[in-house]
């Protein structure tokens, strides 16, 4: 018990600082079908649709992200794919188009009866484009720590789970000049009705800000309602 409640004071942490932040309040939502190729390898995606109800001249934004796992042995796999997200503006403001082409590897370490760690590391690619603007483009490195607990008897396929997470997000460098995310922390409440249907609703805070410079200013509050299908 002693070690559930240090990793969860260390995942609040930098939530001391968004105190004096001002903050926006999102929806997500997002449907998540996955293919199991073989016992190694499963294809996935997320199609989603995002609102800012605080932001003055963004509509909406729209995600659609295919991407894969691999199973490379026991608790250890490999992941990739192409992430692609378009935000509708207002008529004074000119859409954005962007591509967030990304790889990494996840790790459920360490491993105890009734609970994992798990340990998510991506590196990826956000190339912006603002309609009938240049190009942007710039590397970032993501680290999301989390585990999730389970609320289940072993003689029933349906149960409930409380997810909780961690992300860490940096630029690889420094020198970028741009308003990103720089910290999340998410839980909620889900639940698994069968091998093939899956959902889980999430409240999110994240913190934003230049990251080249340290002034995080901004922080959301997100609620995200997200279905996963296994399409056998």
């Amino acid at each position: 018990m002693s070690l559930r409640i240090v990793w969860f004071l260390f995942c609040l942490s930098p939530l001391v600082s968004m105190g004096q932040t001002k903050t926006n309040k999102r929806f997500w939502f997002d449907y998540n079908p996955s293919f199991s190729l073989s016992t190694k390898l499963t294809v996935l995606a997320d199609v989603g649709w995002r609102k800012n109800f605080n932001s003055v001249n963004q509509k909406f934004r729209t995600v659609l992200r295919p991407k894969f796992k691999y199973f490379i042995k026991d608790h250890w796999e490999l992941l990739g794919g192409m992430g692609w997200f378009y935000i509708v503006n207002d008529n004074e403001t000119p859409d954005l188009n962007e591509i967030r082409p990304f790889i990494g590897t996840k790790v459920s370490w360490p491993r105890f009866d009734k609970i994992a760690i798990d340990h998510l590391f991506r590196i990826e690619n956000r190339r912006l484009r603002p309609i009938g603007s240049p190009l942007e483009s710039f590397l970032r490195y993501r680290y999301r720590i989390g585990s999730t607990f389970r609320y289940r008897h072993d003689t029933f396929v349906a149960y409930f789970f409380t997810p909780f997470t961690a992300e860490y997000i940096f630029h690889l460098d420094p020198s970028v000049d741009v308003e990103d995310d720089s910290f999340r922390f998410t839980t909620g409440l889900g639940y698994v009705f069968d091998g093939q249907w899956t959902v889980e609703s999430n409240v999110m805070i994240q913190s934003r800000g230049d990251l080249a410079t340290g002034n995080l200013n901004r922080s959301d509050l997100v609620f995200r309602l997200r279905v996963f299908h296994k399409i056998q």
